[in-house]
């Protein structure tokens, strides 16, 4: 007899832990169960995705001239020192713009499938070239600032070009793999949102070291020459005919 209790009691604790194996189970059942059918409700969703639906454009630099400062106020804005002169200088600012046109799709649980439509407009709005009073429009030194300035417009068309396509393939591939189920249709947006936010802000870090690079390109040593004697230059330009005999 004391043999045989002591063999039962041996087997209580290994009874215990299937029972509550058991019961562990059971519990995880449902959620188990509702994480199959979000899985399921997801991959239908996303067979309804159609990428040509989120596209990317860019719209013409188109730069306006202002002859409102003197060099020395274009010197002290780009922070050079009282000894070099600025005789103009190009700003613009890279900007984007979103519009979503997200459709939505009532499911049987009571979720929506939101089938998401964006297109990004990106700009260099406003890109302005600034050349210096001392300068009438027309005038030889004009014309040569303008031609440089007019580069430096140049490699920000050519950034934009650049950024297009690839900027569309990364948020295709991040709507090809984002969750398009969700309870209601705003938190849809705004995770459309903040994800579109996020993508585009990435590209632009990953190109800006050769936008940069293209920019410092256009103002080499030897430019910076050509500019520095450009009062020379345009003498020798505008100096009238010499008469022969």
């Amino acid at each position: 007899m004391r043999g045989n209790a002591t063999n039962f009691q041996s087997f209580r604790p290994m009874r215990t832990r299937l029972i509550l194996t058991a019961l562990f189970a059971l519990a995880l059942a449902p959620a188990m169960a509702q994480s199959a059918a979000e899985d399921t409700e997801q991959t239908a969703c996303r067979q309804l995705f159609d990428p040509e639906l989120i596209s990317v454009m860019a719209l013409p630099v188109q730069p306006s001239v202002d002859v409102s400062l003197d060099t020395r106020a274009l010197t002290t804005l780009e922070g050079k020192p009282a000894g070099q002169r600025v005789l103009g200088r190009t700003t613009a600012r890279l900007r984007n713009s979103s519009a979503y046109k997200t459709r939505i799709q009532k499911l049987p649980g009571g979720r929506i499938c939101a089938r998401p439509g964006v297109t990004v407009t990106l700009s260099y709005e406003p890109t302005i070239i600034f050349v210096g009073s001392e300068y009438p429009a027309g005038s030889c030194e004009y014309r040569k600032i303008i031609e440089h300035e007019q580069r430096h417009v140049a490699m920000h068309a050519l950034h934009l070009e650049e950024l297009t396509p690839l900027l569309q393939a990364d948020l295709r591939e991040f709507y090809a793999h984002a969750t398009l189920v969700f309870e209601l249709p705003a938190s849809a947006l705004q995770y459309f949102q903040t994800g579109t936010q996020t993508v585009i802000r990435e590209r632009i870090k990953q190109m800006s070291g050769d936008a940069h690079a293209r920019q410092a390109g256009v103002d080499s040593s030897e430019e910076i020459g050509k500019m520095s004697a450009l009062r020379k230059l345009c003498a020798t330009e505008n100096a009238p005919p010499s008469g022969g005999r």
